[in-house]
């Protein structure tokens, strides 16, 4: 009877129970909707499991009598879920409007496990209701719009939804509110939301809301944990506009606290309050919010009311692809990814102990934008991806931090606005002590961020990659920040920014400041320890850091040391700011801050003797691997512009008046000094300058040069601007003089201080009206005229016209300028700056004989170079290429004495002494100047030998290589002397080196001492004495130096002292020697003389000195006529060549007649040359290319020479090797064996060897011989 007993409550357990002693239904697929007549048609009881069929659908059919939610209400342990897969719950209607959703409100444990629904979406009014039979239960939210939902649990307890997927829905996929206990969601997709688009109901929702507000407990431990996971949300669409609302109604603070509006973003929502002492816990894991539309927040809303304690944690979080959208006001557009709000109307006393709360932690997450092709496209979408912003701020002293770690932000593509912005956190309350809210970015990534890409809501320069405004505490640590564009990474307004740890900030280009942004009040604070590294980013101001801030007391930087930080014993700190090729366009390539000097340092562990920013500044700063220079990495803004002559003492006023006179196009020049906050310190910092008239910004007819507009002011000392004064509109409809013309010069972006009063006058110095055009001409100027409308000057091509150097008021001519400096085929030069269009290679000023600031002369050319001192090393080159000359010439054998390059070398040096009109500045072939340079002992390439080299101290250096020269041969000869190993080698060559090197010389030396004692003359528009002009005595070569005073006295002595005892001595030595000999002191140089006269018959032994004599005129003829007249300088030498030329070829001066005919043939060879000159007056095409072809020619020949020298020196080194190894044997014999033949060819012919003392005697220098 037991046992049968027993066995009945066991069949009773197994049909009716589960595990909960409930009630277990089965819930076919077809079974006329038997699901919806559980759900729908009658109350559920407690204790209930509805198995639903697996692999088919249960469909719930619409019905408006009974209302389109299905709610089941207060009842317990509920369980739906699939009997083995995923069941498909279908909710039918033809109409979206009468669809329905399921309700559950007040249920305490419910389980859903795998069920698909696909389709659903019930009504619900603003004021929600939910309707159940006869019975109506009122909800405690409302919608600010009619809205629908597929999932509602509300004011539930102890939830477990697992593999729901929610499809197809309408309005929001699920809605959480006010539940409590442990709420577990693992598994929930939610997809493809469907939109409404009736007439009366248009609004979607989010894929799921969490919604607390109603007081749940008066308890303060968590009330309600829930735990999501592995949760995807994704193609939804939220037309949100009641969010709009509720913004502006909590910040103007008449929006009643209770009931809340319901609003959030397409993908996720979550609106907490802390109502009493309740605490929310939400915890999310792996979670995927992508693709979803809403006007503001496209993928998570998260809204704080009053909250203190609760707290969401999100971990391994993708928020991708999400858009912001509003197609009737893209202002209204925020937030594609995430928007959180934080809002503080009835803050209590902290329940915690500890005074920071974090409401918000994000680890591990992917937020931004992926794939380009899903880009927002709509022009009016908003690119910013996560917003934080509190509305009214926390009361009590306790900060609010949202925490994000590890979470790279993306953009691959920009959206059409706002594309910049990666995180934008504001509290719209600007009172700092009142905000609570602090930001903590922890190993964050943000890179190829671009704010150019269709536009922005914000301009470029008003926003940044992370953008802060009014918030106290902003932390970054660790992180990396590369390849954004167009706006600054770190934007802050009246922010504080921390750095800890490794950042690197790399490759960021900035239109307007730098990769750091900081403004107003805002502070960068360094705390220790810390590693930045700024890396390759480019900007405008600051190229790395601009910190401008508006507190004066404060500085811009704070240093924060772990340990108390003694001023002796700053290395110990471990702070680090590495700034590695960052590029500021207008100043501090590494830092652009204020203020700097004489500010107040914060932290209390910092020696209270440190009140210098720029001393932590320049040990903790490391620039390209060194310390900063503090006029190009370090720039600080001036608050006040002086005249030089209060520096460097403080300004006396805010504006200073210069009376000036002047006339478009010219430049003026001021001298002026910079001074930071407190008119303390001068610093380095920028000035724009603008026109001013009666108070009246601008002038609408004059305007200034773009390139001068902002100019950079280097610390420490006087700095001269320069400003030119153009027509903005047509002359003929200004009336000159124009008075009172302000020129207002000013620290960048800050109010004038330094204003000059300009009287406009109609033409330049030197030049008059002479009508109504302009047209200005002057009675010693006959050669010259201007015509100011089109803005040029016509000019004599041969002349030069401008400015002096020394002074920009004083107008000037000359009528000849250095053919080498001056380019002679522009007869039309701007009048603005003729230096442009008259000067070569850069240079300018007077006669084009200077280089401007930066630039530096160069051997080799006549261009300006940028120059550094680290080319002072080639110092080693030419030491090293003058030993190898004189080898060479040792070697080879290459010396007057064998009369080959005689015609040669009198060639390259006439060549080389008018090679500014054979070849001009544009060269047909390189090489041709570089032959005729290197023969002449110099360079036919540019090379730099240190910076700020000008021309006189170049043309004093001119004469150091050719001395140099002499002074090795001159070595060698004494040690010959002495020492009879080198006597073998040098053999008797050393004097016949020694006057080829002298020769070399001869024309280098000649024309750089007659080119340093050419004079010009330059007439100015100054009037002396009976209205005569002033003129100028000038050096030729550098107008701006007077010709025989000051600074060109010394190239004058040098130039004489050359004259003296080199040029001329050496011409009558040549010329008269064979007239002198019965002088003794003449015949101590017969060796020389010998050397040099070797190759002459004995009777024409004066030739060399003749043609000596011929050189000399040509340069002095040339010196003398060079820029007036070339075609007589050219006719004058012409006719002087060609008649040595009848006289070498009919009285054959050398005893070697193929000597004497590849001689002529160098003579003859530029005879044409001045021929094409003289016939084209060097001013034609013709001229250069004909000039190359016989110059080529020539060098064609001069290489054959030197192969015929190298084989000839290779078979004499064969055939004296064999002939000192055979002397070598028979050293003791000699006189037994006879005497090589010279001619004859063979290496092996055995030589008679002379004793010890004979061969000493044969090659000792005969120079050094006691006889």
């Amino acid at each position: 009877m037991a046992t049968a007993l027993l066995l009945v409550c066991f069949l009773l357990s197994c049909c009716f129970l589960k595990p909960g002693w409930g009630t277990v239904i089965e819930i076919p697929g077809k079974s006329n909707n038997s699901l919806e007549y559980y759900l729908c048609g009658s109350s559920l009881p407690a204790n209930t499991t509805l198995t639903l069929e697996s692999n088919t659908s249960h469909y719930i059919t619409p019905s408006l009598d009974n209302g389109t939610i299905c709610l089941i209400s207060d009842t317990y342990n509920i369980t739906i879920e699939a009997v083995d897969t995923l069941a498909t719950v279908i909710c039918e209607g033809t109409h979206l409007a009468t669809r329905r959703g399921i309700a559950f409100h007040n249920v305490t444990d419910l389980i859903i496990k795998d069920v698909l629904f696909v389709g659903c979406g019930g009504f619900l009014s603003k004021s929600v209701s939910f309707l159940n039979g006869n019975i109506k239960v009122e909800s405690q939210f409302y919608f600010p719009a009619f809205q629908s939902a597929a999932l509602i649990f509300d004011t539930c307890s102890n939830l477990s939804l697992s593999g729901i997927s929610i499809t197809e829905y309408q309005g929001f996929g699920m809605i959480l509110s006010d539940s409590y206990g442990q709420i577990s969601v693992q598994n929930l997709i939610i997809n493809e939301q469907t939109l409404n688009n009736t007439s009366d109901v248009n609004y979607g929702g989010s894929g799921l809301l969490i919604y607390y507000r109603k007081q749940l407990s008066s308890s303060s431990i968590p009330v309600a944990v829930i735990s999501i996971s592995n949760t995807i949300i994704k193609n939804g669409h939220y037309n949100n506009y009641g969010l709009v609302d509720t913004v502006e109604a909590m910040t103007t603070g008449i929006m009643p606290l209770y009931p809340y509006p319901i609003t959030g973003g397409s993908g996720l929502s979550v609106i907490l309050r802390e109502a009493g002492s309740n605490v929310i816990e939400i915890v999310m894991n792996d979670v995927l919010i992508t693709n979803n539309t809403a006007l503001q927040a496209g993928g998570i809303t998260m809204l704080f009311i009053d909250v203190e304690d609760s707290n969401i944690t999100i971990s391994n979080l993708t928020a991708e692809n999400n858009c912001a959208t509003d197609p009737t006001n893209y202002n209204n557009a925020i937030a594609q990814s995430l928007m959180v709000y934080f809002f503080f109307f009835d803050l209590k006393t902290p329940t915690l102990q500890d005074n920071e709360a974090f409401p918000l932690i994000i680890n591990n997450g992917i937020i931004g934008t992926k794939n380009p092709s899903l880009r927002c496209q709509d022009a009016n979408s908003i690119g910013n991806y996560a917003e934080i912003t509190v509305i009214q701020a926390p009361q009590a002293s306790r900060i609010f931090t949202v925490k994000m770690n590890k979470v790279y932000f993306q953009s691959k593509s920009g959206s059409p606005r706002g594309s910049a912005m990666a995180l934008f956190a504001s509290a719209l309350n600007k009172a700092m002590s009142d905000v609570g809210l602090g930001i903590q970015l922890i190993d964050v990534t943000a890179s190829d961020f671009n704010c150019t890409v269709g536009g922005s809501i914000y301009s470029c320069h008003n926003v940044g990659v992370f953008a802060f405004f009014n918030l106290l505490n902003v932390e970054f640590v660790n992180g990396t920040f590369s390849n954004n564009k167009g706006s600054s990474v770190i934007y802050s307004v009246n922010s504080r920014i921390a750095l800890k740890g490794y950042i690197i900030f790399s490759g960021n280009e900035v239109q307007t400041y730098g990769a750091m942004r900081l403004k107003d009040a805002s502070l960068l604070l360094l705390y220790e320890p810390l590693h930045a590294i700024f890396t390759h980013n480019r900007g405008l101001l600051g190229a790395a850091i601009n910190a401008v801030t508006e507190n004066e007391l404060d500085c811009a930087l704070q240093y924060y040391p772990k340990d108390y930080y003694d001023i002796s014993n700053y290395t110990k700190m471990s702070i680090l700011l590495e700034m590695v090729d960052n590029k500021a366009e207008l100043a501090g390539n590494a830092l652009y801050a204020s203020p700097l000097k004489f500010c107040k340092l914060n932290s209390a562990k910092l020696d209270p003797n440190i009140q210098n920013l720029t001393f932590l500044i320049e040990n903790t700063f490391k620039v390209n691997g060194s310390a900063p220079e503090a006029t190009q990495d370090i720039s600080s803004i001036a608050t006040q512009i002086c005249n030089c002559s209060n520096y460097p003492s403080s300004c006396t006023s805010n504006y200073t008046y210069i009376l000036k006179t002047a006339h478009p196009g010219q430049k003026l020049t001021i001298s002026v000094a910079a001074f930071d906050i407190g008119q303390k310190v001068s610093v380095y910092s920028l000035v724009t300058v603008q026109f001013y008239s009666h108070g009246i910004q601008g002038v609408t007819s004059l305007r200034l040069d773009p390139n001068e507009v902002i100019t950079k002011i280097p610390a420490g000392k006087c700095s001269l601007l320069s400003y030119t004064i153009y027509h903005s509109i047509n002359r003929s409809e200004i009336s000159y003089p124009i008075n009172n013309v302000l020129l207002n010069i000013g620290p960048y972006t800050e109010t004038p201080r330094y204003t000059i009063n300009i009287t406009l006058t109609s033409c330049p110095p030197g030049f008059y009206s002479a009508n109504s055009s302009c047209n200005c001409v002057y009675d010693d100027f006959t050669d010259f005229s201007c015509d100011l409308q089109e803005g040029v000057i016509n000019r004599p091509m041969d002349s030069w016209i401008g400015h002096l150097s020394n002074n920009a008021e004083v107008f000037g001519y000359s009528s000849n300028c250095p053919p080498s400096y001056c380019l002679t085929n522009t007869a039309k030069v701007s009048f603005t700056d003729p230096s442009k269009d008259m000067c070569y290679g850069n240079r300018s000023g007077t006669l084009c004989g200077d280089c401007p600031d930066g630039l530096s002369v160069v051997f080799g050319t006549a261009d300006c170079k940028k120059c550094s001192n680290a080319y002072l090393a080639t110092i080693l080159l030419f030491a090293i290429a003058g030993i190898g000359l004189v080898f060479l010439l040792f070697i080879l054998q290459l010396t007057l004495t064998t009369g080959t390059i005689n015609g040669l070398i009198f060639y390259v040096n006439i060549v080389g002494s008018t090679d500014g009109y054979l070849f001009g500045h544009k060269v047909p072939i390189k090489y041709l100047r570089i032959f005729i340079s290197l023969f002449n002992l110099g360079l036919g390439f540019p090379l730099c030998f240190y910076n700020g080299m000008n021309e006189l101290v170049m043309r004093c250096l001119q004469f150091v290589f050719p001395v140099y020269l002499w002074l090795i041969v001159i070595l060698i000869i004494i040690l010959s002397r002495y020492s009879i190993r080198l006597a073998r080698i040098t053999g008797r060559q050393s004097v016949q080196v020694l006057a080829t090197l002298v020769y070399l010389s001869y024309s280098k030396i000649f024309i750089s001492s007659v080119d340093i004692l050419t004079p010009a003359t330059v007439t100015t528009n100054e009037i002396v004495g009976e209205n005569k002009n002033k003129k100028l005595l000038v050096w030729f070569l550098n107008g701006q130096l007077e010709f025989g005073k000051g600074l060109h006295l010394i190239p004058m002595f040098l130039s004489l002292t050359m004259l003296c005892l080199f040029i001329i001595p050496f011409t009558v030595l040549t010329t008269l020697s064979p007239y002198l000999n019965r002088y003794r002191i003449i015949n101590r140089f017969m060796p020389l003389t010998d050397a040099v006269f070797a190759p002459y018959k004995m009777k024409w032994r004066f030739w060399f000195g003749a043609r000596l004599c011929l050189l000399a005129a040509a340069f002095i003829s040339d010196a003398v006529l060079r820029g007036t007249d070339v075609k007589l300088s050219q006719g004058i030498q012409l006719v002087l060549l060609l008649g040595f030329s009848f006289v070498q070829s009919f009285f054959h001066p050398f005893k070697n007649k193929a000597i004497g005919a590849l001689d002529l043939f160098f003579m003859l060879n530029y005879c044409f040359i001045s021929f094409s000159v003289v016939y084209t007056q060097g001013q034609t095409k013709v001229l250069r290319y004909s000039s190359a072809i016989f110059v080529s020619a020539a060098m064609i020949v001069a290489i054959c020479i030197i192969a015929y020298h190298c084989y000839k020196s290779c078979k004499m080194y064969c055939r004296s090797n064999n002939s000192v190894l055979l002397r070598g044997r028979n050293i003791n014999n000699y006189g037994a064996a006879g005497n090589g033949d010279d001619n004859d060819n063979n290496c092996n012919d055995e030589q008679n060897l002379p004793e010890v003392h004979d061969i000493y005697a044969a090659y000792r220098e005969p120079l050094l011989s006691s006889k």
